[in-house]
């Protein structure tokens, strides 16, 4: 479409100042984290680094603009910790390639980052109530639930 320059700085017929004003405002609030509660935001953060080597506590402070104290005093506030949401993302993301995947439970656990295996069913085990390779014969249910 091509049009003469100058119809750029007419207004358009329908804007709403007020609304424009409002809906900046919101986009400032949301971007700087605002109204959102803490715990929504390292879960948001966790699932783009849970497979990432460090998925730390100091990380997600930094990216959040914060001490790791202080945001551990926040998720406290909310009622949760940030090991407590970390290791649900990592079971979450486990349940999620288990059940999307044919990747066998030594390559999930090197994915998450867990140190072998053996380590990983251990760890799964509480959380599913079986081992990798019974829970995704089973369908993966368990996982719905969290």
């Amino acid at each position: 479409m091509v049009f003469p320059e100058h119809h750029l700085e007419r207004p358009a017929p329908t804007a709403d100042p007020l609304l424009y004003r409002m809906m900046e405002d919101r986009a400032h609030e949301m971007l700087s984290g605002g109204n959102e509660d803490v715990t929504g935001h390292v879960r948001l953060l966790l699932r783009q680094w849970v497979a990432t080597s460090d998925c730390s506590v100091e990380r997600t402070a930094k990216a959040m603009g914060m001490h790791p104290r202080t945001l551990n005093r926040a998720l406290a506030a909310e009622g949760t910790t940030f090991e407590r949401l970390r290791e649900t993302i990592r079971f979450q993301e486990a349940c999620r390639l288990l059940r999307n995947t044919r990747m066998r439970a030594g390559e999930v656990a090197a994915t998450l980052g867990c140190a072998d295996a053996s380590s990983f069913t251990r760890a799964l085990r509480p959380w599913a109530g079986a081992s990798p390779d019974r829970w995704r014969t089973a369908g993966g249910g368990a996982g719905e639930a969290v």
